[in-house]
């Protein structure tokens, strides 16, 4: 009768850790490479077999790990939402909570929009209007808006902010922003305008005019005067 003893199960959970590790990061791999064929050939680019000849693998050993194109825009939706959230995390452990913070929290917005554009056109955009997300998947997004209605009711308990419905106006300042990243990177304008090298210092401009609507005094003096831009 055969016994296992300490050092085998040392063993095999040794074995057990590195084959989830490889795992893991064949998985990684298998989503870098996805983000590199929708940002340079488009989306309609990305195919099983594609993605298995870039990660060096057969289309079968793929399924494996991803069994559908739609698993795979899943999973880096999700990874989308993290990286998102880790940003906030930063902006949320540098910045006091008050009007430094959200405007922040806004600036970072357009960044991520300007640094992952990948990941913005699939978490906000219509990379695939068709895809079928969970609640456990789209629960990185809820989060996302939950923390930035977060950093609203710290505004208005600081008293930067006027006391109205955080949802409302976390919906107005969500779409004024999200109208500002889209136009600097992807305006046809914002790129061609011979007198507007750098469009970001206009929309700064912009942001601050309608944040000092839902100022108070103390919040307004913390945005500043408007700069002229232009």
């Amino acid at each position: 009768m055969s016994t296992t003893t300490n050092a085998d199960s040392d063993a095999l959970t040794l074995s057990e850790r590195r084959r989830r590790a490889s795992r893991a990061l064949m998985r990684t791999d298998i989503l870098d490479a996805a983000q590199h064929i929708i940002r340079t050939q488009g989306l309609d680019a990305l195919s099983l077999r594609a993605l298995a000849k870039s990660v060096g693998v057969t289309a079968p050993a793929l399924y494996e790990y991803f069994p559908s194109k739609d698993a795979i825009l899943r999973a880096l939706f999700v990874q989308g939402s993290q990286v998102m959230l880790g940003r906030m995390d930063q902006v949320e452990a540098e910045q006091p909570p008050g009007m430094q913070r959200l405007v922040a929290i806004l600036d970072g917005y357009r960044a991520f929009a300007r640094d992952e554009p990948d990941y913005f056109r699939l978490l906000f955009g219509t990379v695939d209007p068709n895809l079928a997300l969970s609640e456990d998947e789209y629960a990185g997004m809820q989060g996302i808006f939950d923390r930035f209605v977060a950093v609203i009711v710290e505004c208005i308990e600081a008293g930067d902010l006027r006391t109205l419905p955080p949802l409302t106006m976390g919906g107005a300042l969500w779409s004024l922003i999200h109208g500002a990243a889209l136009l600097e990177t992807e305006s046809f304008m914002a790129r061609k305008d011979p007198d507007c090298d750098d469009p970001q210092p206009f929309f700064d401009s912009a942001i601050d005019l309608v944040l000092l609507g839902f100022a108070t005094e103390t919040g307004a003096a913390l945005i500043g005067p408007i700069a002229e831009i232009w």
